[in-house]
């Protein structure tokens, strides 16, 4: 048996809160509230059905399909237009916050911190209230967010990751696992490293500021050697402070794991680790976009100490081996994945979901015990797909059930007893990638009854 498997309950509840109540939390709110759709996204991902998120458009509000193109523009790729409104900095920033969340998910499955039945309800929930967008989506495409990934294939959600297999469990990894955790939020909560991740993000207040602070850091921070504007050196100094203390916490993360644990750790800091090894990511993968930083931050930590010795600064020169190596394998790994990335949706013709209207609730909880569905009274929401039919005799609220493809062997079952009692049965049919055709269930003519093996052979298809 695992060691995920017997974690005792109150632990897992204990290492959730861990993961629940970091500073990636609080960070993320703004990008929640943005993107949280007016559309009950748990109902669609309460199960354990297949969840391609694409198909999930013919549901939306109207309201959220108008705010697709306003999504598309703050989550575009930065090297097809430069980002610099704040707003939008800031959105990207708190959306960057909770896919951290979902990657350290990922991470804590993986190390056999968590046991992935304890934390897959939140993963969908999380994945399509944040990615049931087009743009979020693509956004996680642009940006490599391999770990989301992962984690949204363990949990049987397409995001349009690709066929792609999550690493092993390894539950010999759990004290790793936490090491990684106890860093990355002590990274996150040091205003000092903040400081500095803003300067390798270009965020700067004085023109060229990044080469100013270079040739301060490669000066050994000796203010005789290199010209400095007025009232800048406290920031100057805050600065190198802050990747002192980046490069130490971070090489000390990696110096723990073992060799396969680096880059899939290394996921969770690429997008720093590029930009300190002066790569930036573009269309065509990471490209060179400037100097590192290495040298400087070593020689910057060197020159602030006057009784330094040869072999602290190879300790030092050690740590950014350290952090090179890692990075070369995240390289590696997000190679590999672009490689073998068919859609997963290819070649998938089955329905992701069926619909049903005009049924009354008391013939859709006779049939309900069998299979997973759910209910929509009209008119608190009438025809999430604009099915035009007219309203039954039957007792009780007249509504739609929205059946998830999975159930295709119950929902032919159902269908075949509904068209037998009324004739024909009009319904939806909602394809992986969104696209919707009508069916109409009909009992043949000549005949009085309809089998549930002719209903699913006319569901089974979309094409």
């Amino acid at each position: 048996m695992s060691e995920s498997s017997e974690i005792h309950r109150e632990e897992v509840k204990h290492r959730l809160d861990a993961l629940a109540h970091g500073p990636w939390t609080h960070a993320a709110k703004k990008a929640r509230a943005y993107l949280k759709p007016m559309y009950r996204m748990s109902e669609l991902s309460a199960g354990s059905w297949s969840l391609p998120m694409a198909s999930v458009r013919p549901f939306l509000e109207t309201a959220d399909l108008k705010r697709e193109h306003g999504f598309s523009n703050v989550l575009r790729a930065h090297w097809t237009d430069d980002i610099t409104d704040q707003d939008e900095i800031d959105l990207r920033e708190s959306l960057d916050q909770a896919l951290t969340h979902l990657q350290l998910l990922e991470l804590a499955i993986e190390m056999g911190y968590l046991p992935l039945e304890a934390v897959r309800e939140q993963a969908r929930t999380q994945l399509s209230e944040l990615l049931w967008s087009e743009a979020a989506r693509k956004f996680v495409q642009d940006y490599e967010y391999l770990s989301v990934g992962y984690l949204a294939t363990r949990v049987d959600v397409d995001i349009g990751q690709g066929d792609v297999a999550p690493p092993p469990v390894k539950g010999a990894s759990v004290v790793r696992f936490a090491t990684v955790l106890a860093e990355h939020a002590a990274i996150e909560r040091d205003k000092y490293i903040d400081e500095w991740l803003d300067l390798l993000d270009d965020l700067v207040y004085l023109d060229d500021e990044q080469t100013l602070v270079r040739d301060y850091f490669l000066a050994g921070r000796d203010p005789n050697k290199v010209a400095i504007p007025p009232g800048h050196r406290p920031r100057f100094e805050r600065l190198a402070q802050g990747a002192e203390r980046w490069l130490v916490r971070l090489s000390t993360t990696f110096d723990v794991l073992r060799d396969d644990e680096q880059a899939r750790v290394g996921l969770l800091h690429s997008y720093w680790l590029a930009k300190f090894f002066g790569l930036s990511l573009g269309a065509k993968g990471y490209r060179a976009a400037g100097k590192a930083w290495d040298e400087p931050v070593v020689t910057a930590i060197v020159g602030a100490q006057s009784d330094i010795t040869a072999d602290h600064r190879r300790a030092l020169e050690d740590r950014v081996r350290v952090l090179r190596e890692a990075w070369d394998a995240v390289l590696q790994l997000v190679k590999g994945a672009h490689a073998t990335k068919p859609a997963l949706q290819k070649g998938k013709t089955e329905p992701a979901w069926i619909q049903i209207a005009g049924l009354s609730e008391s013939d859709y909880l006779d049939h309900q015990i069998d299979f997973a569905a759910f209910f929509y009274p009209e008119p608190a929401q009438a025809n999430p797909l604009q099915l035009k039919v007219k309203r039954g005799a039957s007792s009780g609220r007249i509504g739609t059930v929205t059946i998830p493809g999975a159930q295709l062997k119950g929902a032919a079952k159902f269908l075949a007893a509904e068209a037998t009692k009324r004739g024909e049965v009009p319904c939806m049919i909602v394809g992986p990638d969104g696209q919707v055709r009508t069916q109409v269930i009909k009992v043949p003519k000549g005949s009085r009854t309809l089998s549930a093996a002719a209903v699913s052979k006319l569901l089974g298809k979309m094409k």
